[in-house]
């Protein structure tokens, strides 16, 4: 849609200040930008206060632009999110067409299979840079190590969830960062897997990373800001690659400035750009 990045990001934050009441004068203007509004809703659907206005963003990108994404989106995060917005998302998909029992299901984030996927993911916790530290020790990190059920393979998603509340929300009033950290968590421990391409940024320059192991956890209380980590081996030189190397429609999405994020849409793009990573 070729929207700036940091213009969203603006157009967000006014939706999180906006009275409940009222917020659904932001739906037309979010929907509008299609694909690019589905991953900030999509983090959004399991944040009470959110929620709701997310599904309806979600339905609308669905019937305007583009429907393929917004439907993976309301069924992948419908098993980990409130009764209420549970109901929304099976209203939502009736009215689209989508079969009720389809929306129980939980539908990976790509049509990519496990081992074939790509990542961004931004390693500057607490302002501190990982990434040296990182290369050093052929690994990728991300934090919130307080939370150590999480590498319990058997959690489902809404216990996810609430392993990541009891860790560091317990006395939010307001969930929405909850939100936002569980689904970067989810991400790097549960949907990241051994054969996945990463990108890593910093500054100017971006380092790549194959991902060759699971996910460990690093119980010191002075690691907890890259607490849990994924082995890697590291594809492109210590100093990285010019960010300049990939076309702008990859640039444009590593703007986003979350901590991981899909992004196997660009795979195909950034191998043939980088011959490192094929």
């Amino acid at each position: 849609m070729g929207v700036e990045r940091h213009a969203l990001n603006m157009l967000l934050e006014q939706v999180r200040d906006e009275p409940r009441q009222t917020r659904i004068r932001f739906r037309g203007r979010i929907a509008a930008l299609g694909a690019e509004a589905v991953e900030p809703m999509r983090g959004w659907l399991s944040d009470p206060a959110l929620g709701a206005f997310a599904v309806r963003v979600l339905e609308e990108v669905a019937r305007k632009g583009d429907r393929t994404a917004a439907v993976r989106a309301l069924q992948a995060e419908r098993p980990g999110v409130s009764p209420i917005v549970t109901r929304d998302i099976d209203e939502a998909l009736g009215r689209l067409g989508v079969q009720t029992r389809t929306a129980s299901l939980s539908v990976p984030r790509s049509d990519a299979p496990p081992g074939s996927r790509a990542w961004l993911l931004r390693m500057v916790p607490v302002g501190r840079d990982r990434v040296e530290d990182a290369r050093a020790a052929n690994v990728i990190t991300i934090g919130w190590g307080k939370a150590d059920g999480l590498v319990d393979p058997g959690l489902s998603r809404e216990r996810f969830r609430d392993e990541v509340i009891r860790a560091y929300y317990q006395r939010a009033t307001d969930l929405r960062a909850a939100g936002t950290s569980n689904g970067q968590l989810w991400r790097f421990i549960r949907e990241m897997s051994a054969g996945d391409l990463v990108v890593v940024p910093r500054g100017d320059a971006l380092h790549f990373a194959r991902v060759v192991g699971g996910v460990s956890h690093d119980p010191r209380p002075e690691a907890e800001h890259w607490a849990f980590s994924r082995p890697v081996e590291w594809l492109t030189r210590s100093s990285g690659v010019s960010r300049n190397l990939l076309p702008d429609e990859v640039l444009h999405t590593l703007r986003w400035q979350g901590t991981c994020l899909e992004i196997s849409a660009h795979r195909r793009a950034i191998m043939e750009a980088v011959p490192e990573t094929q």
